[in-house]
């Protein structure tokens, strides 16, 4: 019996493991419903830039971000991208990932509609390699923007989950 059950949950492990992983391609946005048993894709659709990203792209590409690398968070200011940013849905999370207008770099831009926030892990892939990214915890209800200056393929995004947060904590970025 308990030989039966050990070989059940490693049946059942590589799937519960894949369910985690969400890949989206660059000129694609993915929206996810999110619960006690991880992120769920409730649609996949090509995409283009939005306003907000085609000024964030251009921020990001003059230098207004370089400080926000590895563990430094850095808020978008209330006037240019940050003016434009949309408010996120109740209940969503939505995934754009773009090439920057301009020149050839990418943008992931995380819409988060929950009242808890977002943390998860990134692997970038270019051609067949791969690579561990930094990103940042995404705040509830608000808009989280992770940029790059190359161009990226695919970004799979792992350990996707909602933990507590409020105002005033601090934005870990890993």
């Amino acid at each position: 019996m308990l030989k039966g059950m050990v070989a059940a949950m490693l049946l059942l492990a590589p799937v519960a493991a894949m369910a985690q992983t969400v890949t989206i391609k660059r000129g694609e946005t993915v929206t996810l419903a999110v619960d006690d048993t991880g992120p769920r894709v409730v649609e996949r659709a090509a995409t283009a830039p939005t306003n907000f990203e085609i000024v964030g792209s251009a921020e990001a590409q003059r230098g207004d971000y370089d400080q926000a690398v590895g563990p430094n968070f850095q808020p978008m200011g209330k006037t240019g991208a940050g003016a434009l940013a949309p408010k996120p849905e109740a209940g969503k999370i939505v995934l754009r990932f773009i090439r920057t207008p301009g020149k050839d770099q990418s943008l992931l831009s995380i819409q988060n509609g929950y009242d808890q926030a977002l943390v998860y892990r990134a692997v970038m892939h270019v051609g067949k390699d791969a690579q561990p990214t930094d990103v940042c915890l995404v705040a509830p209800g608000k808009l989280g923007i992770e940029h790059w200056p190359f161009a990226i393929d695919t970004l799979d995004l792992s350990d996707l989950r909602l933990v507590a947060w409020k105002a005033g904590d601090p934005v870990p970025c890993v």
